[in-house]
């Protein structure tokens, strides 16, 4: 068996084992800030439902230390007419500075233009820009009224501590998804990685491993893959992994049961080591001229187990974005169904 066909079946049974360890989502869970705030004059009542720290919309232009706050509002009709209300009544003060307005991650959330009638409520969600932590203002100033009133303000504390909970668990997919790289392709023993994930660390150990043995099976010309060969090997990759390939790993957005965690890293090389191997693998053929497929296979497994650990390592960074699905409140899980897990190996292992 030749050496790019051994980098082959590799490619494949990488690319599989992430999709069968990876499992199926389920509903997202809020975390609500109990504390209800309210204003009102004549006209209005403004109740803030729920407060929460969002990651701010691919179409949002931030900084690194911004995050999007998430109101969500009840508004009533205390008038004895119709009264039109809009986003655009509402402003939000961080300090003196008017911030800008958010993109939502669920436009049906957000409060659109309505007429709203005597005596009826309207339901919608607000978002700003802002920096974690601070002081916030919010400004109810309608544009269009039909009677001249002052401007209702809500005070918005947000170093409140579990307004900055929210803030924390944004990063939740990220570290469920550090939780599988430590314990898969690192052979680390994470103590939080059932509490991240949801999964059962022995049954998804022994699927990683029995999907790294079918992806060289399925795609080989043996008729019998030799396990505690391809075994071996892989205990040597987790080993160089876990050495040389420090991944950044963080959470780029969320929202609807599902979140985006970005994995950017320099992987190591492969082909660096292939002449070495492929020279190897010359003499021994040469020393055995007699030798089965399968002898053939043994040997090269245990080369690349002895040569991956002086595979170079890229100079750039390769980025990738992963889907993790949410399971209940606080774990996330691997996206068997999203096409992107299968690119999980490409920040690790150049082929």
């Amino acid at each position: 068996m030749k050496i790019s066909k051994i980098l082959g079946l590799f490619i494949l049974a990488f690319s599989l084992l992430w999709v069968i360890s990876a499992c199926s989502a389920s509903e997202a869970a809020k975390e609500e800030v109990d504390k209800k705030q309210s204003a009102s004059s004549e006209m209005v009542e403004i109740n803030l439902q729920n407060i929460e720290y969002r990651l701010p919309s691919e179409y949002d232009n931030v900084s690194d230390e911004e995050l999007i706050l998430k109101v969500d509002l009840i508004i009533s009709n205390n008038y004895e007419d119709s009264i039109d209300i809009d986003s655009s009544d509402f402003s939000l003060y961080q300090g003196d500075t008017k911030v800008v307005e958010g993109n939502p991650a669920e436009y049906n959330e957000e409060l659109r233009y309505t007429q709203l009638g005597e005596g009826k409520k309207i339901e919608g969600s607000l978002y700003y820009v802002v920096e974690k932590g601070q002081t916030y203002e919010l400004v109810y100033d309608p544009i269009l009224t039909l009677e001249e009133q002052d401007p209702i303000t809500i005070d918005i504390d947000g170093s409140d501590e579990k307004l900055l909970q929210t803030a924390e668990k944004l990063q939740n997919p990220a570290k469920a998804l550090a939780a599988y790289v430590d314990v898969l392709l690192y052979d680390v023993d994470h103590p939080n990685f059932e509490s991240l994930t949801g999964e059962n660390i022995e049954q998804i150990l022994a699927d990683f491993d029995d999907g790294f043995i079918q992806g060289f099976a399925m795609a080989s010309s043996v008729e019998e893959i030799d396990k505690e060969a391809v075994l071996t090997f892989l205990t040597s990759m987790k080993a160089t992994l876990k050495e040389k390939v420090k991944p950044s790993i963080i959470t780029t957005s969320m929202g609807d049961g599902t979140a985006i965690v970005e994995v950017s890293a320099k992987p190591i090389k492969l082909p660096s080591v292939q002449p070495i191997i492929d020279g190897e693998i010359k003499e021994y053929i040469t020393a055995n001229p007699d030798l089965t497929e399968k002898e053939l296979q043994e040997f090269i497994f245990r080369v690349l187990a002895d040569e991956i650990s002086n595979a170079k390592q890229s100079t750039e960074d390769v980025v990738v974005e992963i889907q993790m699905v949410q399971k209940g409140e606080d774990q996330w899980q691997l996206d068997a169904n999203d096409y992107r897990t299968e690119e999980l190996s490409l920040p690790f292992i150049n082929y």
